[in-house]
Protein backbone atom coordinates (compact mmCIF):
# COMPACT_ATOMS: atom_id res chain seq x y z
CA UNK A 1 0.00 0.00 0.00
CA UNK A 2 1.28 3.48 -0.93
CA UNK A 3 1.33 6.08 1.84
CA UNK A 4 1.23 9.80 1.13
CA UNK A 5 3.29 12.14 3.24
CA UNK A 6 1.94 15.68 3.60
CA UNK A 7 4.13 18.38 5.12
CA UNK A 8 3.34 21.99 5.88
CA UNK A 9 5.88 24.34 4.35
CA UNK A 10 6.73 27.75 5.80
CA UNK A 11 4.69 30.80 4.82
CA UNK A 12 6.65 33.43 2.94
CA UNK A 13 6.11 36.68 4.78
CA UNK A 14 7.45 39.02 2.08
CA UNK A 15 5.98 41.43 -0.44
CA UNK A 16 5.02 39.37 -3.54
CA UNK A 17 5.81 42.36 -5.78
CA UNK A 18 9.42 42.36 -4.61
CA UNK A 19 11.66 40.51 -7.08
CA UNK A 20 13.83 39.15 -4.27
CA UNK A 21 10.73 37.47 -2.80
CA UNK A 22 9.94 35.78 -6.11
CA UNK A 23 13.58 34.79 -6.61
CA UNK A 24 13.91 33.31 -3.12
CA UNK A 25 10.66 31.39 -3.62
CA UNK A 26 11.86 29.98 -6.93
CA UNK A 27 15.21 28.91 -5.47
CA UNK A 28 13.49 27.38 -2.42
CA UNK A 29 11.18 25.35 -4.66
CA UNK A 30 14.10 24.31 -6.83
CA UNK A 31 16.02 23.12 -3.76
CA UNK A 32 13.00 21.22 -2.41
CA UNK A 33 12.48 19.60 -5.81
CA UNK A 34 16.06 18.33 -5.83
CA UNK A 35 15.56 16.81 -2.37
CA UNK A 36 12.47 15.01 -3.69
CA UNK A 37 14.23 13.88 -6.90
CA UNK A 38 12.01 16.04 -9.08
CA UNK A 39 14.05 17.07 -12.11
CA UNK A 40 12.07 20.15 -13.14
CA UNK A 41 9.56 21.67 -10.73
CA UNK A 42 6.45 23.29 -12.20
CA UNK A 43 4.98 26.33 -10.45
CA UNK A 44 1.67 28.06 -11.23
CA UNK A 45 1.39 31.85 -10.92
CA UNK A 46 -1.26 34.45 -11.58
CA UNK A 47 -0.58 36.80 -14.47
CA UNK A 48 1.25 39.63 -12.68
CA UNK A 49 3.63 37.34 -10.79
CA UNK A 50 4.04 35.02 -13.77
CA UNK A 51 5.61 37.77 -15.89
CA UNK A 52 8.13 38.56 -13.15
CA UNK A 53 8.85 34.88 -12.40
CA UNK A 54 9.49 34.03 -16.07
CA UNK A 55 11.88 36.97 -16.31
CA UNK A 56 13.77 35.77 -13.21
CA UNK A 57 13.89 32.15 -14.44
CA UNK A 58 15.30 33.27 -17.81
CA UNK A 59 17.77 35.75 -16.32
CA UNK A 60 19.08 33.41 -13.61
CA UNK A 61 18.77 30.28 -15.80
CA UNK A 62 16.80 28.40 -13.15
CA UNK A 63 15.58 24.93 -14.03
CA UNK A 64 11.93 25.71 -13.24
CA UNK A 65 8.78 25.78 -15.37
CA UNK A 66 6.44 28.71 -14.67
CA UNK A 67 2.82 28.11 -15.61
CA UNK A 68 0.13 30.71 -16.01
CA UNK A 69 -3.17 30.09 -14.21
CA UNK A 70 -5.57 28.65 -16.85
CA UNK A 71 -8.07 31.49 -16.32
CA UNK A 72 -5.45 34.10 -17.25
CA UNK A 73 -4.38 32.01 -20.24
CA UNK A 74 -7.98 32.03 -21.48
CA UNK A 75 -8.28 35.79 -20.93
CA UNK A 76 -5.09 36.42 -22.93
CA UNK A 77 -6.31 34.13 -25.72
CA UNK A 78 -9.71 35.82 -25.97
CA UNK A 79 -8.08 39.25 -25.85
CA UNK A 80 -5.80 38.32 -28.76
CA UNK A 81 -8.78 37.06 -30.78
CA UNK A 82 -10.55 40.35 -30.11
CA UNK A 83 -7.52 42.29 -31.33
CA UNK A 84 -7.02 40.19 -34.46
CA UNK A 85 -10.73 40.15 -35.32
CA UNK A 86 -11.25 43.88 -34.63
CA UNK A 87 -13.24 45.51 -37.45
CA UNK A 88 -14.24 42.15 -38.93
CA UNK A 89 -17.90 42.35 -37.98
CA UNK A 90 -17.57 40.06 -34.97
CA UNK A 91 -19.03 42.71 -32.66
CA UNK A 92 -21.96 43.17 -35.07
CA UNK A 93 -22.67 39.44 -35.03
CA UNK A 94 -22.63 39.41 -31.25
CA UNK A 95 -24.91 42.47 -31.17
CA UNK A 96 -27.36 40.72 -33.46
CA UNK A 97 -27.51 37.63 -31.23
CA UNK A 98 -26.97 39.02 -27.75
CA UNK A 99 -27.57 42.80 -27.85
CA UNK A 100 -25.42 45.43 -26.09
CA UNK A 101 -22.37 46.58 -28.04
CA UNK A 102 -20.51 47.53 -24.87
CA UNK A 103 -20.96 44.07 -23.41
CA UNK A 104 -19.92 42.20 -26.57
CA UNK A 105 -16.78 44.38 -26.81
CA UNK A 106 -15.77 43.30 -23.32
CA UNK A 107 -16.13 39.62 -24.29
CA UNK A 108 -13.35 39.79 -26.82
CA UNK A 109 -11.12 42.11 -24.82
CA UNK A 110 -10.47 39.27 -22.37
CA UNK A 111 -13.13 40.34 -19.87
CA UNK A 112 -16.41 38.53 -19.15
CA UNK A 113 -14.55 35.30 -19.90
CA UNK A 114 -17.24 32.98 -18.55
CA UNK A 115 -19.87 34.51 -20.85
CA UNK A 116 -17.54 34.36 -23.86
CA UNK A 117 -16.89 30.65 -23.29
CA UNK A 118 -20.64 29.98 -23.09
CA UNK A 119 -21.19 31.82 -26.38
CA UNK A 120 -18.35 30.02 -28.14
CA UNK A 121 -19.74 26.67 -26.98
CA UNK A 122 -23.20 27.65 -28.25
CA UNK A 123 -21.73 28.43 -31.71
CA UNK A 124 -19.86 25.14 -31.92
Amino acid sequence: MHCTDIQVLPIIDLNPNDLSCIYSTLTFISTQAKLLNIEIPCITFDQTLWLKAVDIVNTERLNVVCRLVPFHTMMSFLGSIGTVMGGSGLVGALECCYGSVRRSNSYWAGFSTDLTIKQVLMWA
